[in-house]
C-alpha cells in the first residue's frame, strides 16, 4: 500500500510539472537577439559594395516558431539586386541539439556622392518563418560608418618640346594617393612613341610632380581634320591605391589642340613628330629664295645683253662716220 502511494505521488508530480512548463512555454514571448557580426569593407567606402552579416539568437521557445527578417535600407545604401531583402529563418525548439545561433548576410551598394558619417542601417524581424511582416514586427538599428578613402587629381599640360609633352599631376583631394602610376592608353587620336607607363609612388594630398611622354598626333595625317584641334583631347589615366588599399583609377582629358594650331607640334610627310610649320615652311622659303635669285639673274643677263647691243651700234656708227666697214666692227665686238 505504501508503494502504491509513492507512485501516485511521484505521478502527480510529474504532471504538475508539465502543466508548469507547457504554461510557461504558453506564456513565453519571442525575444531574438540580433547582431551585426561582420561588416566588410570597415569603414564602408562611397561608390563601393558593403556585405554584412547579422547573427540571430535566442529563438528556442514555441513564441518564435522561427523568425523572418527584413534589411530595408535607405540613402546611401541600396541592395544588391543579387541579395533577397526577406530571410526566413526554420527553428525546432524542441529537438536536441537544434541549431543555437543562425547568420544572415546582405550585400549592399554604397551611393557614389556618400560623403564620410555615421549612417543608420534598418532590418525588421517577426516571430514564424512565413516572411510576413505585419503591425507586431519589429525594428532594429544599426551604425555603419562611412568613409571616403578616394582623391582627385588636375592634370595640366607643363610645357611642349619637339615630340616631349611634359604633364603636371597635382592631387587635389584630400587623401594621399599611394603606388601612383600614370598612363597614357591607347586612343584614336594619339599615339605613345615610347614607354606608355610612369612609376609616381606615393602623392600627398597637395603635391604634384612631372611626367613627360614622346607623344605622336594620329589625327594630323587627316588634314581635313585640322581645322578643328580643339576637338581632340589626350586621355591620361592615374591609378593610385587608396587609404583602405582598395586600386583606383582616374581618367582625365587634357586638350592639345590650342597648342597644335600654334605650331609647337605636327607630324611630316614620314609619320615623324616635330615643331608644326618647319618642314613646309622651310621648304617654301627655299622656293622663294631660288625664285628671287634666278629672277635677278634673268634680269642682269638681260640689261648686259642690252649694254652689248647699244655699245656695238654706237661703235658700228662711229666706225662708219670714219670710214671703217661694218664688217670690222663686227668682228672686234665678237672678239670682246
Amino acid at each position: 500500500m505504501k508503494n502504491k502511494w509513492l507512485l501516485v505521488i511521484a505521478a502527480a508530480v510529474l504532471v504538475l510539472g508539465f502543466v508548469r512548463l507547457a504554461s510557461a512555454d504558453e506564456s513565453a514571448t519571442c525575444s531574438p537577439t540580433i547582431q551585426l557580426v561582420s561588416q566588410d569593407p570597415v569603414p564602408a567606402v562611397p561608390d563601393n559594395y558593403l556585405k554584412v552579416v547579422f547573427e540571430v539568437t535566442n529563438i528556442d521557445n514555441s513564441a518564435c516558431n522561427g523568425l523572418s527578417v527584413k534589411l530595408e535600407p535607405t540613402y546611401p545604401f541600396s541592395l544588391d539586386p543579387n541579395s533577397d531583402a526577406v530571410q526566413t529563418i526554420q527553428s525546432s525548439p524542441y529537438a536536441q541539439n537544434y541549431q543555437q545561433g543562425w547568420t544572415v548576410p546582405y550585400t549592399l551598394k554604397v551611393a557614389s556622392d556618400a560623403v564620410e558619417g555615421d549612417y543608420n542601417l534598418k532590418l525588421f524581424w517577426a516571430a514564424g518563418s512565413t516572411g510576413s511582416f505585419g503591425s507586431s514586427s519589429v525594428e532594429k538599428n544599426f551604425n555603419v560608418s562611412i568613409t571616403d578613402a578616394r582623391t582627385d587629381f588636375a592634370t595640366v599640360v607643363q610645357s611642349v618640346s619637339s615630340n616631349e609633352v611634359s604633364l603636371g599631376i597635382v592631387n587635389t583631394g584630400k587623401n594621399t594617393a599611394n603606388s601612383v602610376i600614370v598612363s597614357i592608353p591607347k586612343q584614336d587620336d594619339f599615339k605613345v612613341s615610347g614607354v606608355s607607363e610612369q612609376i609616381i609612388g606615393n602623392l600627398a594630398s597637395g603635391d604634384y610632380t612631372l611626367v613627360n611622354f614622346e607623344i605622336l598626333p594620329t589625327y594630323m595625317r587627316d588634314m581635313a581634320v585640322q581645322s578643328q584641334p580643339s576637338e581632340h583631347s589626350l586621355t591620361v589615366q592615374i591609378a593610385y591605391t587608396d587609404g583602405i588599399g582598395q586600386r583606383r583609377a582616374v581618367t582625365q582629358n587634357v586638350s592639345l589642340g590650342g597648342l597644335l594650331t600654334q605650331g609647337n607640334m605636327t607630324t611630316t610627310a614620314n609619320g615623324q613628330f616635330g615643331r608644326a610649320g618647319t618642314a613646309q615652311s622651310s621648304t617654301a622659303l627655299w622656293k622663294y629664295v631660288v625664285a628671287i635669285v634666278a629672277t635677278l639673274a634673268a634680269i642682269g643677263i638681260i640689261y648686259k645683253k642690252r649694254g652689248l647691243i647699244v655699245n656695238f651700234y654706237k661703235k658700228r656708227k662711229n666706225a662708219n662716220l670714219h670710214g671703217t666697214p661694218d664688217w670690222v666692227v663686227t668682228e672686234r665686238h665678237n672678239k670682246k
